[in-house]
């Protein structure tokens, strides 16, 4: 998954998509978020607050902003994180499709819906977002994406009793969502197009 996503939605929506009883009390919303930015995220208490994104390991000084399922049980990384769960909500995350040497921005949406919940996990005030094989109707774009959960998933999702291993199935896109994108075309490759 590329290293940025939207931002971009309401506070009111916010509060009432995620039936939320404490908002963060500064917060900015308009904005296109990239690694070590401060977004709002969803804790297990149903309190949205705000989370530095990226990991710090011992390992790099760039932050660690994803995390694959298919190996998240398996990563030194993540044995003491996997249960500590969050949303990051998003109205759009961006992705670059590579073509004949030249690479295409293309922000990825899920159509008449703006505002969506990707799975995520945390340390302290600092979050990771869950990755998975990329659903078919965005592959052509890139194989992989974040893990988008369904609403009616949020509160199993952010539930600490229930173990994430018991959630696993939450990892596979939901096949009920359409997907939107629209791809920057640079000038240089417009004008060689006409």
């Amino acid at each position: 998954m590329c290293a940025n996503f939207e931002a971009l939605y309401p506070l009111v929506l916010l509060q009432e998509y995620f039936a939320l009883s404490v908002l963060p009390k500064e917060t900015s919303t308009n904005k296109s978020v990239r690694p070590t930015d401060e977004p709002v995220v969803i804790s297990s208490k149903a309190h949205a607050l705000s989370m530095y994104w990226g990991l710090k390991t011992a390992w790099s000084d760039k932050p660690l902003i994803n995390a694959r399922t298919e190996t998240l049980f398996e990563k030194p990384t993540f044995q003491t994180l996997y249960n500590n769960r969050c949303l990051v909500p998003a109205s759009a995350w961006f992705e670059w499709r590579k073509d004949d040497g030249e690479k295409y921005k293309n922000r990825i949406s899920i159509k008449n819906n703006p505002l969506f919940a990707m799975a995520a996990i945390y340390q302290n005030n600092r979050f990771c977002i869950l990755t998975c094989p990329a659903n078919d109707q965005v592959t052509h774009i890139h194989h992989r994406m974040p893990v988008i959960l369904k609403p009616d998933d949020y509160q199993d999702w952010l539930d600490p009793n229930i173990e994430t291993q018991q959630l696993v199935n939450l990892f596979s896109q939901p096949n009920d969502f359409t997907f939107d994108w629209q791809e920057d075309v640079p000038a240089q490759v417009q004008l060689k197009l006409f």
